[in-house]
């Protein structure tokens, strides 16, 4: 018999067991987790609501989870609730798969539903995964992982309409090779590039949800304008997730570049390419593993998919993230 219940504070184990045997499923990009690291970046969240986080049994064994959060408000100071994310279902290999994921979308669906929520996302949106990133290699989660196809076909014969695809991009550090010499000196006669000495939260969201990575920033200023004392004319943020994982356990440092912008007025002057080589240069000074860095990209950033390209990254087309949205 199948039942279902809300988390509990003794369940940290059994959800990690589940997302590994998961992980074994879909080999790749899935972020090994321990109970620990599901503790801190779940349960040791001030947004973190237990109802919200359902597991599936059959008699008492542990069958599958599902988690459903809400993203933040305008001002970035609370959760809203007339929107709801659901996280993709967590099932590995079950002979009622089916009837599995059905349960678990459905008591989810109906918890949003109490809480008010009348648009559903699946996966995620920008800076508001309900589960902990990190999920696909470093990267955070804002769909379904495509070749997952029970929870693709899943979602789309519930109703829910396909809203965006999203590629994830790498690229070996140890594979990237630098400007040429004479751009990366016009390039630094005319603009400064800085590393922040420190990442600062900007607003109570990303004081909860960011607390937990390793973050590494660069901005740019235009030295005519008063170079630092000027606004950015460009910046890049990458991430790396705290976790009890030994680098011995790992092939390479698995990195996130979360963010590279350059200001419209200031494209095409190889400001962007000068500014992945700082970060570059800054990530292989601090760790002594390969690195690996990940982007995930929307399909249509075009622009953004071109600039990685070019640095030498390479899409992982098997890896394609699919999100959904169904209002009710």
């Amino acid at each position: 018999m199948l039942t279902l219940r809300p988390f509990r504070n003794t369940d940290s184990r059994i959800v990690s067991e589940l997302w590994q045997r998961k992980s074994q499923e879909l080999p790749g990009f899935f972020t090994p987790m321990s109970a620990d690291m599901f503790e801190q970046h779940i349960l040791d969240n001030v947004l973190f609501d237990r109802e919200g986080f359902l597991l599936l049994f059959e008699d008492d064994l542990p069958v599958g989870f599902i988690h459903a959060s809400f993203p933040p408000n305008e001002d970035w100071d609370d959760r809203r609730f007339d929107i709801g994310i659901l996280y993709p279902p967590v099932v590995p290999v079950f002979p009622r798969l089916q009837e599995a994921l059905d349960l678990l979308v459905t008591a989810a669906e109906r918890y949003l539903l109490s809480r008010g929520a009348a648009r559903w996302f699946v996966g995620g949106m920008a800076n508001a995964s309900p589960f902990y990133n990190g999920l696909y290699g470093p990267c955070s989660a804002e769909g379904v992982l495509q070749r997952d196809k029970a929870v693709v076909e899943l979602f789309r014969r519930r109703g829910y309409k396909e809203c965006l695809s999203s590629g994830l991009y790498r690229i070996w550090l140890d594979h990237y090779l630098s400007p040429v010499k004479p751009r990366i000196r016009e390039v630094q006669r005319k603009f400064l590039f800085q590393r922040m000495s420190h990442w600062t939260p900007v607003n109570w969201w990303d004081a909860n949800c960011g607390r937990k990575f390793n973050v590494i920033e660069w901005n740019v200023f235009d030295r005519q304008t008063g170079a630092v004392a000027g606004r950015p004319i460009a910046g890049a943020v990458i991430h790396r997730m705290s976790t009890d994982i030994n680098d011995s356990d790992l092939n390479a440092v698995p990195l996130t570049l979360s963010f590279i912008g350059v200001d419209n007025s200031y494209l095409r002057q190889g400001i962007g390419t000068f500014l992945f080589m700082r970060l570059s240069d800054d990530c292989l000074a601090r760790e002594v593993l390969p690195i690996e860095i990940h982007s995930l990209v929307s399909e249509d950033n075009q622009r953004l998919s071109n600039f990685l390209l070019k640095q030498g990254f390479k899409e992982v087309s098997e890896n394609r993230l699919l999100s959904f949205l169904k209002e009710v």
